[in-house]
C-alpha cells in the first residue's frame, strides 16, 4: 500500500514537471518580443529625417572636437571604429570608445574598458543635429534609468 502511494506521488510529480516544462513558454508572454519592438521603435525615431545638409555624417565627421566653453573635454574621431572621449578633469587620459553608426546621423559609443565582469559596458547614443566642418552639434540621447532630458552638445573642431 505504501509503495503504491509513493509511486503515484512520483508519477504525479513527474507529470507536473513535464507539463510545466512544456507549457511555461506558451502561458507566460515572451519579454523578448516586447523588448525588440521597443528597441526597433526607438531606432526608428532616431532615424527620422533631420537637419543635416549632407545627410551622411558617418563618412564626413572626423577629427578632434572640443565642447564649447571647455578646455579639453570632447571627442576625437580617430576612424570609423574608434573615438576618444576626454573629460575636463583628465585632459591627458581620454577614454577609448568603440563607435557604431546606427544611421547616417545617429551613432552609439561603447566603452572598451571593462570595469566589472558582471556589468554591461557603458553605452551612449548621439544624434548629429548639424555639422559644417568646423562646428558639430550633437544631441546626447539619455539612456539612463531616471527621467533626465536629452542634452545638446556644441563642439568646435580643433586644429591638428
Amino acid at each position: 500500500m505504501k509503495s503504491k502511494t509513493t509511486l503515484r506521488l512520483i508519477l504525479i510529480g513527474l507529470l507536473s514537471f513535464i507539463l510545466g516544462w512544456f507549457l511555461h513558454g506558451t502561458i507566460r508572454p515572451s519579454n523578448h518580443t516586447k523588448n525588440t519592438q521597443v528597441i526597433n521603435a526607438f531606432i526608428d525615431t532616431l532615424s527620422q529625417a533631420d537637419t543635416i545638409k549632407s545627410n551622411n555624417s558617418a563618412h564626413i565627421v572626423s577629427g578632434h572636437f572640443v565642447l564649447a566653453k571647455s578646455n579639453c573635454a570632447g571627442f576625437n574621431f580617430i576612424n570609423h571604429d574608434i573615438v576618444l572621449w576626454t573629460n575636463e578633469i583628465a585632459c591627458n587620459d581620454p577614454d577609448t570608445l568603440k563607435i557604431r553608426w546606427l544611421s547616417d546621423s545617429t551613432f552609439m559609443t561603447r566603452s572598451t574598458l571593462r570595469i566589472n565582469e558582471s556589468c554591461p559596458p557603458r553605452v551612449d547614443i548621439y544624434k548629429v543635429v548639424s555639422f559644417d566642418g568646423k562646428h558639430l552639434n550633437l544631441k546626447s540621447i539619455w539612456t539612463g534609468w531616471n527621467d533626465a532630458k536629452d542634452e545638446d552638445l556644441e563642439l568646435l573642431k580643433q586644429p591638428n
